[in-house]
């Protein structure tokens, strides 16, 4: 192997290891809307991918998500459970909030281990009584920060080349400006001044040895990047589709010396190759783009021992978009009546799509989202790659001419300092972080015996039931009798119940602790996020979120005049007491309403299972320490623990407190419901519902799990016909998770509101090959029909 093609390999390999113990997780929140009022819920969909080809993330099973005030306080945290990259969850906006602009934030743990870059931030904004102007003025006047970015990385002496800046003021909002370089004598040499968002270019060639200043025309002065004495000047011109052209030049001393250069996307490398000046000024080169994925592309020149000099990032766009198409039933929108919506995706072939997607709707006239803001694919493709906020950001991926191409480049150039670096892809320090991928909510404690003494070398078993499901977990104490057992997904409130076991698995007595493993939130700053997805008005014309401030006050009125007390005064009556017979009922409805062979009940006399097996003929029990099992007639059976299929020792390590009752389906009859899984003799178990659990060997807990998910309620008045309370949702809809069949195609229905005219539909989404998808569009719009 040649040298060339020897660096280029360890380069590649380098990359390689780095993207194996180093995946980029990305987390992105779509939400019902962006600004709420005191007591409302603000609902969002999660959706988390790992690596370059953004696949759902099946490493990490916990978002952390939280709501940072203006200062950088966190003022509400919680988790949620993600499943193959979907999560959802919902929060309530405190009334106790101060009016002012938040931020919703969103990270794994994993995310920890790297800049708060990679963290989800999303502003949102809280009304209140406070006379606040919620308008983002254009011109910032008054101190600004103003930066210079040679183009590269670097000012380079007697070599021209293009620089870019961007000016800012002290709340982060763009500022225009215009000026001049000066070298050290004073003299102007090149005249600067911004067309976009504060920012602009020129062109300009350094001297050695020479300091450069800039001058504002108000008379501000500004220092200049220090220029190196020898390098690599990079021009790159992405104004053209379908390809890159890539200029590079060489100071006098280095130009007979090779370099080398490397395309990647996502840490992906798609491109690579080893140059010489060859005595030429400048060397000239096309990268073909039609073939690569959407995205940020870094271009790296890297000299002779892979040292990186230059640097130059530009944005690719998606080649072979999806099409996401939203139909109404409807033409007007008519007070409180059924709307249906038909939702298709194909891709670029017109061939279907299945994937999972998240859809909100609100009323015009009450919360608008900029279709040029945020979404799913600016995020994922764009802004999730580049450090700093872009105001607008959809608008870049929406428009595709040649003014909008400059205005993006003109972004990658003052935003383009990435979150990668190739010093990070050259060491081991990414395989020694701090943060793994969590599986769920860790719980640890301590067992001691009755004694007090550490429980040492024994087994708990643990036995979790919430709402969302039950959970069952084993791990073996140390010296000092401490556990743990992480890769808890429940919900709300847990209700735990810890059992111990010696060797010959005998149930011991013995005390113990427990607690949910918590890590501090980490810090947030109190700067501010100017990426708005909300529509600017006027100075002079109210803005929306005004408006919705008003409305939200006269909505509180109505609610409270329609508010109703849960108690109502009942007439004395007589009643007569007839004597009942006590019947056993099953708290728990049975699997499929099977009719099985035989049931038997616990009760407070009950050690365990087999002693009410045993009752049970037909049933063959074979016991050899901690060993066992059941069979009917020579056939082992199958286990089902509240509907799910489990094993024997699953269900051995259950305290037999939470067990309610056992069924037996001995008969192929009883259970033919279950087709092929039911191929045997079953014993269904099921536990008690919030049940007691006797005070013996077992320890009872109650701890908080996850935040748990909330339905959002929309009214159905083909039952609620006759309900006089008024209907002024801003939020008419809200799904975050739809699923599209094997034809492309979901729908769904509500029903409206009593005066929304038009609606904005907001659909997004990445399908399980990483591809992202986002659909925004007003319906309606006629005259509301009572």
């Amino acid at each position: 192997m040649s040298q060339q093609d020897s660096l280029l390999h360890q380069i590649g390999q380098d990359i390689d290891n780095y993207n194996t113990f180093s995946p980029i997780e990305k987390v992105y929140l779509h939400t019902d809307r962006s600004f709420y009022v005191g007591g409302e819920d603000l609902w969002y969909s999660a959706y988390l991918v790992l690596g370059p080809f953004h696949l759902p993330s099946q490493r990490s099973k916990v978002l952390h998500v939280d709501l940072v005030a203006p200062d950088g306080s966190i003022v509400l945290s919680q988790t949620q459970s993600v499943n193959s990259g979907r999560g959802r969850g919902s929060m309530e906006v405190s009334s106790d909030l101060l009016p002012g602009k938040y931020r919703l934030r969103a990270y794994t743990d994993w995310m920890r281990n790297f800049k708060d870059d990679f963290f989800f931030a999303k502003e949102i904004t809280v009304l209140g009584e406070k006379d606040i102007k919620f308008h983002a003025p254009q011109i910032n006047s008054g101190e600004i920060d103003l930066q210079f970015f040679p183009e590269g990385g670097h000012a380079v002496a007697g070599l021209v080349g293009k620089v870019a800046f961007r000016a800012v003021g002290r709340d982060g909002l763009p500022c225009k400006v215009e000026g001049h370089i000066l070298d050290s004598e004073r003299a102007p040499i090149a005249f600067f001044k911004s067309f976009y968002d504060g920012s602009g270019s020129f062109a300009f060639t350094p001297k050695a040895g020479e300091h450069y200043t800039a001058e504002l025309v108000d008379g501000q002065f500004f220092t200049f990047p220090e220029v190196i004495e020898e390098g690599y000047a990079m021009t790159v011109n992405n104004l053209d589709t379908g390809k890159v052209k890539v200029i590079i030049r060489s100071s006098p001393g280095i130009e007979h010396k090779a370099f080398y250069l490397i395309g990647t996307i996502r840490n992906q490398v798609y491109y690579q190759g080893r140059f010489e000046m060859n005595g030429k000024k400048s060397v000239k080169f096309e990268l073909p783009t039609r073939d690569l994925p959407g995205g940020v592309m870094a271009i790296t020149l890297l000299d002779n021992l892979g040292n990186p000099l230059c640097e130059r990032v530009v944005f690719i766009p998606e080649q072979d978009n999806l099409s996401l198409s939203v139909q109404m039933d409807a033409k007007v929108l008519k007070r409180r009546s059924k709307l249906g919506f038909d939702i298709h995706v194909e891709n670029e072939n017109g061939e279907p799509v299945q994937m999972d997607l998240s859809v909100s709707i609100t009323d015009v006239g009450k919360a608008l989202r900029d279709p040029n803001g945020r979404n799913i694919s600016s995020y994922l493709l764009l802004e999730s790659d580049i450090s700093g906020s872009i105001p607008f950001p959809g608008l870049f991926l929406s428009g595709d001419s040649r003014d909008s191409r400059a205005r993006l480049d003109l972004v990658m150039l003052t935003h383009g300092w990435r979150k990668y670096n190739h010093e990070s892809f050259r060491n081991d320090e990414y395989k020694k972080y701090k943060f793994p991928f969590l599986q769920g909510i860790a719980l640890t404690g301590t067992a001691r015996k009755e004694n007090g003494k550490p429980l040492e070398n024994v087994k708990i078993n643990l036995f979790g039931q919430s709402k969302s499901g039950i959970e069952i977990a084993l791990d073996t104490t140390d010296e000092k009798g401490c556990f743990r057992m992480d890769g808890i997904t429940l919900e709300d409130s847990i209700r735990i119940v810890l059992s111990a076991f010696n060797e010959k698995g005998s149930k011991l007595f013995f005390d113990a602790s427990l607690e949910k493993e918590f890590t501090e939130p980490p810090l947030a700053s109190a700067l501010p996020v100017v990426c708005e997805d909300t529509i600017q008005q006027e100075d002079d014309v109210p803005s929306l979120e005004e408006k919705y401030w008003e409305f939200s006050r006269q909505k509180a009125l109505w609610d409270s005049l329609y508010k109703t007390n849960s108690t109502i005064q009942l007439e004395e009556v007589v009643v007569e007491a007839n004597k009942v017979e006590l019947e056993m009922k099953p708290a728990t409805p049975s699997v499929y309403e099977v009719i099985p062979d035989a049931t038997v009940y616990t009760d407070a006399r009950t050690f365990d299972i087999f002693q009410l097996l045993n009752t049970v003929s037909g049933l063959w029990i074979l016991r050899s320490g901690i060993e066992a099992s059941v069979s009917v007639r020579g056939e082992s059976t199958i286990w089902m623990l509240d509907g799910n299929f489990t094993s024997i020792n699953e269900i051995l390590s259950l305290p037999v407190s939470c067990i309610e009752r056992i069924e037996v389906l001995k008969t192929v009859a009883s259970r033919a419901v279950f087709g092929l899984r039911g191929s045997g003799p079953m014993i269904l178990v099921y536990t008690k519902l919030g049940g007691y659990v006797e005070k013996e060997s077992a320890l009872q807990f109650t701890l908080f799990g996850h935040d748990g998910s909330k339905e959002f309620y929309v009214p159905k008045y083909d039952e609620e016909r006759d309900n006089p309370r008024p209907d002024e949702r801003a939020t008419l809809y809200w799904s975050p998770s739809i699923k599209t069949d094997d034809n492309g195609n979901a729908s769904f229905e509500f029903f409206n509101s009593d005066n929304a005219r038009q609606i904005q539909v907001c659909v997004e989404g990445v399908t399980p090959g990483g591809k992202p998808v986002f659909f925004i569009g007003d319906f309606g719009g006629g005259r509301c029909c009572q």
